[in-house]
């Protein structure tokens, strides 16, 4: 059901055609509504806010882009807001004087034809009588980039909006921002912007947040990537699923109150400093182990050091800053520029050893790989090689490809080259649209089901899919963004030469920051 019989088009899903709501299934949920207030009451709840922005229901009654309506439920503002002012209206009559009404309401539609700014603010005056306070948001699912904005949205980038509706209420105002630090929150506050802010996934991502703040301990505080993998794993139907908290959505079964503390103090060979090695030392250190790191590399952070190099990624080098910091508040022994042989893990006569070293970049055996003018990821994001106007083209179109040319495409024209029919396919939707915004907007060009053949002197020789045509596309420079393969070699030496050993990241299959950090929780947990 809907406000009008409007084509719900939103890109990645099909297509929805609703039913128009007749009088009676709006007076219906007007008693649904408050039937729930009146539940959540006697449920012990101080208040209930009710959901009016997002492109949920309520929210298409009062936005002009879903709501056709010609009766008294369309048209005017006054008249598209008549369903949640009748909600808003019957759940003060029946509740306790103290209980608290509050609504959710947009600062932004961000589609054409929808709420702007300026009506929003309307909205915000007219219903103003009805609640206690409002909570300021913005978007539809069809502007869904900036409702639960990925990474690409910079921190307070709503204020505009939200300060527009504060200068012109007198409830209180509390307002979701982006926000990943907690004194940006209080900056905030003091700006007057909002009069409370709103920190959900900060939340999902570290459940310590207010205590650690407060104890003055914000190194300590995991902050939200932005990397949509929480909503992901909800919109796909299954459990809450964070990149930095593995115990999200899963608190029944994990947990520091449900550790098996058996560690004794023995020792746990870790091979490997990247967000894997160092979840698992820090998981077996509360274990009562004594984890010990050995990272080749001169610094920990592994394949989340490439990722925070491109465009709008910085939090994830705040990831791995506040994973060093938690390995000095725990004590964990770490050894950088050590290679994790076997002959030096087995002075430590480990309890077990943890692989979490990563994979070897995939190499393709095609003519010319091997020309001076040839690339890889870590070459281009460590900063190693830098390029100005150049055509470059980038072989490979999953995340990593994507945003090599992301990081690329500012001063040189960049191909991206994908095998398969779709790039980006392990990225969630919401943030995979942006990405690809951007990159179309930088003139990047994107070539699926081509296979590289071959590298030449300012060319890329491409096999296309299927059929096998071959195709000469410019270029100066390649980069290579292939990924990576298991070092099964190295895996078998230390499963030769130890009894436990368990393989986390990127060193069992190459995947996200999500499938790392919980494939270490969860291994670990158990062993």
């Amino acid at each position: 059901m809907a406000p009008s019989v409007e084509l719900n088009s939103v890109v990645g899903r099909d297509t929805i055609l609703p039913r128009e709501m007749t009088v009676e299934d709006i007076d219906r949920l007007v008693g649904l509504f408050v039937q729930a207030a009146l539940n959540a009451q006697a449920a012990g709840a101080d208040g209930v806010e009710i959901h009016g922005a997002h492109g949920y229901l309520l929210q298409q009654f009062m936005s002009p882009y879903t709501n056709k309506r010609t009766d008294e439920y369309g048209g005017s503002m006054e008249n598209r807001c008549r369903f949640i002012v009748r909600i808003l209206e019957g759940i003060r009559e029946v509740v306790e004087p103290d209980f608290v009404v509050g609504a959710r309401i947009n600062g932004n539609d961000f589609v054409e034809g929808g709420n702007d700014q300026d009506a929003c603010v309307e909205i915000a005056k007219y219903l103003e009588p009805y609640v206690d306070y409002f909570n300021v948001s913005c978007g539809v699912y069809a502007s869904a980039a900036t409702m639960i904005e990925p990474c690409y949205s910079p921190e307070g980038w709503r204020s505009g909006f939200v300060k527009a509706i504060k200068s012109q209420v007198s409830v209180p105002v509390i307002a979701v921002n982006t926000v990943k630090h907690p004194q940006f929150a209080e900056q905030l506050l003091e700006e007057g912007v909002s009069d409370f802010v709103g920190m959900s996934r900060m939340h999902i991502a570290d459940p310590y947040l207010v205590q650690k703040t407060m104890a003055g301990r914000e190194d300590l505080i995991r902050k939200c990537l932005g990397c949509m993998n929480c909503n992901k794993s909800v919109v796909a139907g299954r459990m809450l699923h964070c990149a930095l908290n593995p115990v999200a959505g899963h608190e029944v079964t994990f947990g520091d109150d449900k550790l098996v503390k058996n560690g004794n103090g023995r020792k746990v060979a870790i091979v490997g400093g990247g967000p894997a090695g160092m979840q698992a030392a820090l998981l077996m250190k509360k274990r009562g182990f004594e984890p010990v790191i050995f990272e080749a590399s001169g610094t920990l952070g592994g394949s989340a050091i490439l990722a925070s190099k491109a465009p709008c990624k910085h939090m994830a080098q705040e990831f791995v800053d506040t994973q060093i910091a938690e390995m000095k508040e725990y004590g964990i022994e770490v050894h950088l520029n050590t290679p994790g042989t076997v002959a030096r893990i087995q002075t430590l006569e480990p309890y077990c050893v943890v692989v979490a070293c990563g994979g070897n970049q995939i190499i393709p055996k095609v003519p010319g790989a091997d020309r001076d003018n040839v690339y890889y990821i870590e070459d281009v994001l460590l900063g190693k090689v830098q390029f100005a106007g150049k055509k470059i083209a980038v072989i490979g179109g999953g995340h990593v490809g994507l945003e090599v040319a992301h990081y690329l495409c500012a001063d040189n024209q960049v191909t991206v080259v994908e095998m398969q029919k779709e790039v980006g396919t392990s990225i969630y939707r919401t943030a995979k649209y942006k990405l690809l915004s951007l990159l179309q907007e930088n003139g990047v060009e994107i070539l699926t089901q081509h296979a590289l053949a071959g590298v030449g002197e300012g060319t890329v020789e491409l096999k296309q899919l299927p059929g096998g045509e071959t195709v000469s596309v410019d270029a100066d420079i390649v980069v290579m963004a292939l990924g990576n393969r298991p070092d099964k070699a190295y895996e078998d030496k230390l499963a030769a030469a130890f009894d436990k050993v368990i393989v986390v990241g990127d060193a069992t299959k190459a995947g996200t920051m999500a499938d790392a950090t919980k494939a270490a929780y969860e291994k670990c947990f158990y062993i």
